[in-house]
């Protein structure tokens, strides 16, 4: 049940944008161990935790470069598709 609330929590911050990391996992876990009068969890907690859960995996994030924010921009590409439907007209 609480591991089902944890993997929630994670893929909510994922589906926002925000990369969940492990030390947030970890908080978060204490938190809810703390609410039931447990533990703390240890330091391998978080790494274990997601190699055993299917719907987790760890992935590397790139920087979102200028250049390529620009091509997605549609103020920049729409002058050249207006010049290609002349061309073509």
């Amino acid at each position: 049940m609480e591991e089902s609330a944890l993997v929630q929590y994670i893929l909510d911050l994922d589906s926002r944008g925000y990369s969940p990391n492990l030390k947030a996992l970890r908080d978060f876990a204490n938190i809810l161990c703390a609410e039931r009068v447990a533990a703390p969890v240890g330091k391998n907690w978080p790494t274990n935790f997601i190699k055993r859960t299917p719907e987790l995996k760890t992935e590397w994030s790139r920087p979102y470069s200028k250049q390529r924010a620009l091509c997605e921009d549609s103020k920049v590409i729409s002058p050249f598709y207006d010049c290609v439907r002349e061309k073509k007209e």
